[in-house]
């Protein structure tokens, strides 16, 4: 009765049981109620599938490929991906390794005098870009109009789109390169733009742990070089999402200890994604960092403030309740700010940061004795 009769909630953990257990029942009850539940209802349904998925499940998921709704289209396609004997995972590799391929290094000695100086990499990529006439990319589980205006860009994007489904332990495998070598390789080719943000995409989207860290490192260091690469932010927010916590909690450190300010930025954007409370690392680490920004405000009439400190600015109503009680001592009582017209919201907000850790350290007090 739960099934045919509850709401939304209710219907999704009762098919979520029923796929724990005997999940071909699950997915047969889904299959008769499927063109007459609505398109939230179908993606919501769709999503339990993923428990227990099998090759069993490729029919219905093909079916789910034609759905009017572009979500449950975009969903079915990525359940079809996860199973590696599908047709879909075939065409598409088929389709992508036509795209890629990897040319070892030539250990010459005239290499080795043209390498003197330079980064050694085993080898270069070579890209074909996708033809895009005449085939129907929906078959490939790209159901996407491509956004370009000429025949290059069309094609460009194709091959993001492409490589952005593959598992990027695919192309490791496949070529028997480390990730690292191959997104150098990816880094000096003239086509380096799509490929780093398809693996990127992939690595997320696969959990991929082997290449998540190097593709980390690799994007991380285009905060420290403008103008290499547009666009990067959104990708490091999915990167930093998918390190393991110790690696996040090093990484939001160095960057908030770095001297660049776009890094510094970046840090501060990034520690709304860490559990409250911090840990006492990075809660150190930030009061360190801001009672440092503090010290070095401008101290004129009419102060320019960076961007960096106005990241500082925005966050600490945030630190606020975020930051460990092994940091209470760490804040200041009362800040030295300079007393110009320009920073007094500066110290407002300074005070209450103060006012709130006081208030917190009575409540942990009154709590714990």
């Amino acid at each position: 009765a739960t099934w045919e009769h509850g709401d939304l909630a209710q219907r999704r953990a009762m098919l979520t049981r029923i796929r724990r257990y005997t999940p071909d029942t699950a997915r047969d009850w889904l299959a008769a109620t499927w063109k007459s539940e609505k398109a939230d209802s179908r993606l919501a349904f769709l999503g339990v599938l993923e428990q227990r998925l099998s090759p069993a499940d490729e029919p219905f998921l093909k079916e789910a490929m034609t759905d009017r709704s572009e979500k449950v289209r975009a969903r079915a396609t990525e359940l079809l991906l996860q199973l590696p004997t599908s047709a879909l995972h075939a065409r598409l590799l088929s389709i992508a390794d036509a795209c890629l391929s990897f040319k070892p290094r030539q250990d010459t000695w005239q290499s080795r005098i043209r390498a003197l100086g330079k980064v050694q990499r085993q080898g270069g990529l070579e890209v074909q870009l996708p033809e895009e006439d005449g085939f129907d990319w929906g078959l490939a589980g790209i159901h996407e109009k491509s956004p370009g205006h000429d025949a290059a860009s069309r094609h460009a994007w194709y091959l993001e789109r492409v490589l952005s489904l593959v598992s990027p332990a695919h192309w490791s495998d496949r070529f028997d390169v480390e990730p690292a070598d191959l997104i150098g390789a990816a880094e000096s080719s003239d086509w380096s733009g799509p490929l780093l943000r398809a693996w990127t995409s992939a690595a997320t989207r696969h959990h991929v742990e082997d290449w998540i860290g190097p593709l980390w490192h690799w994007w991380s260091g285009t905060l420290l070089r403008p103008g290499q690469e547009s666009g990067a932010g959104p990708l490091l927010d999915a990167l930093f999402r998918a390190l393991p916590s110790d690696t996040a909690e090093a990484e939001v450190i160095r960057l908030l200890h770095s001297s660049d300010a776009t890094a510094v930025q970046f840090a501060i954007d990034v520690l709304g994604n860490l559990p409250a409370p911090w840990t006492p690392a990075i809660g150190a680490a930030y009061v360190q960092a801001l009672k440092s920004l503090v010290r070095n405000l401008p101290r004129t009439s009419q102060p320019m403030l960076e961007p960096r400190e106005m990241s500082f600015y925005q966050s600490i109503p945030m630190a606020a309740y975020r930051l460990p009680h092994t940091c209470f001592n760490l804040v200041p009582q009362a800040w030295d700010i300079p007393e110009v017209p320009a920073l007094l919201p500066w110290r407002r907000l300074l005070y209450r940061l103060s006012e709130s850790i006081l208030i917190r350290r009575f409540l942990r007090h009154e709590l714990t004795s």
